[in-house]
């Protein structure tokens, strides 16, 4: 939904405009993975890229926490298995919960991804120069990180949410709209 008209919710206050909001940006903006993806690439480059401002612009500093904790070939090989697993088009399916909220099959999905997380890692740990020791801290932090994220798949609460946050915009459109000449205020 499009506004592009000035929004004056006081009669003294200067003209605003909105930026103009789409329901379909919105979907996008809840469908993105591109956040998780880095905070993985970063967690296993071994640091964090925090924003900083400097004379006014925003600069991204890189805060080394730790050695890699695998290779740049073991990056992209397990961010090439994370893309398939995490991405807009997965995070709309459906895991049914029984009454109790217990969901089986997302269970068992986690299950599998958490065996071939396992797989992956160990298979490829010396090519990747993995540390021995840390091969089960990658595998714990990525199954984490998978089982929060498709918890949103589970009685459809993923679809779910689109209709709150489109009756969100569409009641929040038609309130600023409703205020724009003060005379007609009550």
């Amino acid at each position: 939904m499009y506004n592009p008209e000035p929004v004056n919710n006081n009669a003294h206050s200067n003209e605003e405009y909105r930026r103009p909001v789409y329901n379909s940006e919105l979907i996008q903006l809840r469908l993105d993975c591109r956040e998780l993806h880095e905070e993985i690439k970063n967690f296993l480059r071994g640091y964090e890229i925090v924003p900083r401002t400097v004379n006014g612009d925003t600069v991204n500093e890189v805060i080394k926490h730790s050695e890699p904790l695998v290779n740049p070939q073991g990056v992209s090989g397990i961010m090439s298995y994370i893309k398939c697993i995490i991405n807009p088009q997965v995070v709309q399916g459906n895991f049914f919960a029984d009454k109790y909220g217990v969901s089986d099959s997302y269970n068992n999905y986690i299950s599998c991804i958490e065996d071939h997380i396992a797989d992956l890692i160990h298979i490829n740990a010396y090519e990747w120069e993995i540390c021995d020791k840390n091969l089960m801290w990658i595998r714990r932090v990525l199954a984490d990180m998978i089982y929060a994220f498709m918890t949103r798949l589970i009685n459809n609460e993923e679809r779910k949410s689109y209709g709150e946050t489109l009756r969100s915009i569409e009641s929040s459109s038609t309130n600023s709209r409703g205020n724009r000449f003060s005379f007609f205020k009550k």
